[in-house]
């Protein structure tokens, strides 16, 4: 059984990728602040090239120059930098890199293959583990760890290894609000490196966690849809945050309206997409604040408005998860627009699954009957 109580309980921690306080998409200072305000007391050490200070710490430009050990790294960095930032850890000494950054494996094409396998060889030449690529990472209220600084401070009996980051948030915001505490919330993403089968074995043996819960993903996809979707879609996002270009698409960090009408209009083009479902989570986000939650969510309402006139498919809006008042009431309001102007809203995703298996089908037999009709 692998010794993982070392992840959970860093006495230091580099952010790479920590950004000037001004640019907007700025993942590592997220998860600065998120560390900062959860309380977390060991040392905090942000990364990046230019230096300079921020939140009143020392900006360093590489962890070498860091004067102190160092035993973890988040990295929220441009895939294409993040072999020297392993190289640069494994000569360090650190024991652990969380990879926030996307751009690998998750992808499934040459690159991403090519680049994640560089990174895990050069881990394990230089005895560091890796955390994902392209997830969250790690929520520890007894090691001061977490992707959301929103989130109870309490401990408690159940741990949990999620594939997916907005479930793994959510999970631990719902959880609360019935009382529920975790040991150790996993957010694994690729499991390139350490897996789900390491984490659960460690679990097993955790005696802080007695009750292990787990949300895998394992959806086969067709390759000619992956395949077209891929070379258009990695052309209008960046790789500092979390994506996934599979299906479904995780679109985080909207930048602009234009970026997300392309990115619809890339995904109506393919034939063998005859339906297309929005997502919108209100309690998934990780790493802000509630009024960020609320701005965003409705960011994400204002550009599905502006999709009905100009996507000719079919399409469905799935409103999911929300825990508290405010984002109950803000789902209310959404519902009732979108209603308005024509869209199918569901309340959950067993619903959406029912409603439109039942179109599906409906819709079959009425070709099949055009067609014998023929």
């Amino acid at each position: 059984m692998l010794d993982l109580d070392y992840l959970f309980h860093p006495q230091s921690i580099a952010i790479a990728g920590v950004k000037d306080v001004n640019i907007k998409f700025n993942p590592g200072l997220m998860f600065l602040e998120a560390l900062i305000k959860f309380g977390y007391k060991g040392r905090l050490y942000p990364l990046n090239l230019n230096g300079g200070k921020v939140l009143g710490l020392k900006v360093y430009k590489n962890v070498q120059e860091i004067p102190d050990p160092v035993d973890y790294i988040i990295s929220a960095i441009p895939a294409k930098n993040t072999p020297q930032l392993v190289a640069d850890a494994s000569a360090k000494g650190v024991k652990a890199i969380h990879f926030f950054t996307s751009g690998f494996g998750e992808i499934e094409n040459i690159e991403g293959e090519k680049l994640q396998a560089e990174i895990l060889s050069l881990a394990r030449r230089g005895g560091v583990r890796i955390i994902g690529p392209n997830c969250l990472g790690l929520y520890c209220p007894q090691g001061g760890l977490t992707f959301n600084p929103e989130v109870s401070r309490e401990s408690g009996p159940v741990g949990m290894i999620s594939q997916s980051g907005g479930n793994a948030s959510h999970a631990i915001a719902e959880g609360n609000s019935r009382g529920i505490h975790f040991s150790k919330v996993i957010s694994m993403g690729n499991g390139a490196d350490l897996n789900e089968s390491d984490y659960l074995e460690y679990l097993t043996h955790d005696p802080e966690t007695k009750i292990i819960t787990a949300y895998l993903e394992g959806i086969k996809e067709g390759p000619r849809f992956l395949k077209a979707l891929r070379q258009e879609l990695m052309k209008l996002y960046p790789s500092e945050a979390g994506r996934i270009f599979k299906n479904p698409i995780d679109m985080n960090g909207l930048e602009n309206q234009e970026v997300f009408l392309e990115t619809i209009r890339i995904i109506e083009a393919e034939d063998e997409v005859d339906l297309l479902i929005f997502h919108v989570a209100f309690d998934h986000f990780g790493l802000i604040s509630g009024d960020d939650k609320a701005l965003m969510t409705g960011l994400f309402h204002v550009l599905i408005l502006d999709l009905i006139h100009k996507v000719k498919k079919p399409m469905a809006v799935i409103l999911h998860s929300f825990v508290t008042d405010r984002a109950g009431k803000l789902a209310k309001e959404i519902h009732d627009s979108l209603t308005k102007v024509g869209f199918a809203v569901f309340l959950s995703i067993p619903r959406a699954a029912r409603a439109l298996s039942k179109f599906i089908r409906y819709q079959n037999r009425i070709n099949s009957e055009a067609s014998a009709e023929k």
